[in-house]
Order: structure tokens, then C-alpha cells, then sequence
């Protein structure tokens, strides 16, 4: 069975929680109104969780099992784009903590994100498509 990104199916919270006890720093932030998975061959890769917060949409927490491919991220953000396009949103936001300057090269040679600037431990990026 290939690679796909899929919607979290009920099957699938087992593995997503073993991912959050990895990443202490993302606890309490599973109330998310999509939820999409990295799956291959019925294991769990990845998870990216799209929250409301204070009337935006944020993207996050990306989570990746430990070892995972940074391919792994692009793939999901690929789908989040057209799970937002499906939806009728045209604008998110995220955020990669400052250390993880790999991360923030990646995304700025990937050259669709608008760099928002650092705040704090962050660096914050949007996306706005012209609907």
C-alpha cells in the first residue's frame, strides 16, 4: 500500500497519542477541527492538527515519528492546502520554534509562505491564496 495523507480516522488515536507523549510540548492541543495523518502502510508517520485560535486558523502541532523524512511534512502541507482550498479558507498560519533553523530554510525555499517575523521562541509564517 502506498503513502498517503489522509482525514484521522477513530483506528488511527492510538498511534496520534504516541506522538503527542513524544513531543510533551504539544499536550492539549488535540481539540483540533481537522486532523490529518501521514500513513504508510497502516503506521502513523505524521500528524497535523488545525486549530481556531482567536479567530485564525492555525496549523499545528505538526508532529513527525521520530526519524521520519522532512518529506513527510511537505506531504502534509500539501494536503492542508487543498483540505483549506475544499473548506472555502484562503489563510492560515504556523509556527517553527526558533532551533529548528533546517525547518525554517526549508519552508522559505519552498517560497509560498510570507515570513511574519519572530516573536518569542517562534518564528511565525502565513499563507494567503487569492481565492
Amino acid at each position: 500500500m502506498p503513502s498517503i495523507v489522509r482525514a484521522m480516522g477513530q483506528g488511527d488515536l492510538e498511534q496520534v497519542h504516541h506522538l503527542f507523549k513524544a513531543a510533551p510540548e504539544s499536550e492539549g492541543k488535540f481539540e483540533s477541527f481537522l486532523n490529518l495523518v501521514y500513513d504508510r502502510d497502516g503506521e502513523i508517520l505524521g500528524y497535523l492538527g488545525v486549530q481556531i485560535v482567536d479567530g485564525y486558523v492555525y496549523a499545528g502541532p505538526l508532529l513527525l515519528r521520530a526519524g521520519a523524512s522532512p518529506f513527510i511534512a511537505m506531504r502534509i502541507g500539501a494536503a492542508l492546502e487543498a483540505s483549506m482550498a475544499a473548506f472555502g479558507i484562503s489563510s492560515f498560519f504556523f509556527v517553527i520554534p526558533e532551533e529548528m533553523d533546517e525547518w525554517q530554510q526549508m519552508v522559505k525555499r519552498a517560497g509560498n509562505y510570507e515570513d511574519l517575523g519572530a516573536s518569542g521562541k517562534f518564528h511565525w509564517y502565513g499563507r494567503t491564496k487569492k481565492r
